[in-house]
C-alpha cells in the first residue's frame, strides 16, 4: 500500500515538472515599444536564469524615452532598473520583490506582460 501511494506521489510531482513550459521560457531578452503624442519609448528587459536551484531571477530593465513633440527641445531620457523576481510556480509568474510588480509569460506567443505593457522575446 505504501509503495502504491509513493508511486502515485512520485508520478504527480514528476508530471508537474513536465507541464511547466513557462519557467524554461523566462530567461532571455524582451523588448517593447510604444508611442504617445509627445514621446517614443523603447523598453528592454533582460531576465537571467537563477542559479543553484533558486527560484529568484535577476531582471535588468532599460528604458529609452525620446521626446518628439515638445515646444522646447529635450534630451532623451535613459533609465536602468535592477530587480529580483521570485518565480511563483502556481501562477507561473515572476513577482518583483522591490515593487510587487507581477510579470506573466506566454511561451506560445513568445511574449512577456507587465501590466499593460507587452514585450516580445528576441
Amino acid at each position: 500500500m505504501i509503495l502504491i501511494i509513493s508511486s502515485v506521489v512520485t508520478f504527480l510531482f514528476g508530471c508537474n515538472s513536465f507541464t511547466d513550459k513557462v519557467k524554461p521560457f523566462v530567461p532571455g531578452t524582451y523588448i517593447a515599444t510604444w508611442k504617445t503624442a509627445f514621446s517614443v519609448a523603447v523598453d528592454t528587459m533582460n531576465i537571467s536564469a537563477p542559479s543553484g536551484g533558486s527560484e529568484t531571477f535577476s531582471i535588468v530593465r532599460r528604458t529609452h524615452l525620446q521626446f518628439t513633440n515638445a515646444a522646447k527641445k529635450r534630451e532623451p531620457e535613459y533609465s536602468i532598473s535592477k530587480w529580483q523576481g521570485t518565480y511563483n510556480t502556481n501562477d507561473k509568474t515572476l513577482v518583483v520583490q522591490s515593487n510587487g510588480r507581477i510579470i506573466s509569460f506566454d511561451p506560445d506567443n513568445k511574449v512577456l506582460r507587465m501590466g499593460a505593457i507587452v514585450y516580445r522575446k528576441l
